[in-house]
């Protein structure tokens, strides 16, 4: 599936390659998320990288898809958290009252690096970014997934049991969680959906 070029958006100073980054943008900004885009590229062993967006608070960073994380998205993402040491939060699609994937950690294991996949929440109400400079927590997700894209996925589709959430075949999080939402994460979200931007 071909999807349309990105248009590139001026919001708060900034040059977006994107009208979704720049949405992201106004709902961290809604929530007190601090951020910086595209703040250092690095050279992985899959490719040259430039994350979309680092954020302090957390020390996190984010990576934003229109759709499900391609096997080599995965891929760059997992081996970004292995060289810096830091998570990288998956946020696929527009903001919205749902959980999202980060890949959290790596560490060798039966002669191999692996990587952990752990569930967050961002809209949760008890803004932990703020007083405890961390997001929602909400559990593991797969646990010694190799830093392959294809193996990531496969092992992302055989944690779905139809009850939790998990990753269809697209790779597009099912989050069984949706926040009964607070009124400033409610807000947060409309100004995300609503704003409108020059180019």
């Amino acid at each position: 599936m071909e999807f349309p070029k990105a248009i590139e958006t001026n919001y708060r100073g900034c040059r977006f390659r994107s009208r979704l980054e720049a949405r992201w943008v106004v709902f961290f900004d809604a929530l007190g998320i601090e951020w910086q885009y595209e703040m250092e590229g690095f050279n992985l062993p899959a490719g040259r990288y430039l994350p979309d967006f680092w954020l302090p608070q957390v020390k996190m960073w984010a990576e934003v898809k229109p759709v499900a994380f391609t096997p080599r998205e995965l891929t760059l993402c997992a081996q970004l958290m292995h060289t810096t040491g830091y998570p990288v939060m998956l946020l696929d699609g527009p903001p919205s009252a749902r959980d999202y994937l980060a890949l959290t950690e790596s560490r060798f294991h039966k002669g191999d690096w692996v990587v952990r996949a752990e569930i967050f929440s961002l809209v949760d109400g008890n803004r932990y970014h703020l007083s405890e400079n961390r997001f929602f927590h909400l559990g593991y997700f797969v646990d010694d997934s190799s830093f392959d894209g294809e193996t990531i996925v496969a092992n992302l589709n055989d944690e779905q049991d139809g009850e939790a959430p998990g990753f269809n075949r697209t790779l597009n999080f099912n989050a069984t969680t949706e926040w009964d939402l607070d009124s400033e994460s409610r807000m947060a979200l409309e100004r995300a959906t609503s704003a409108r931007f020059g180019t």
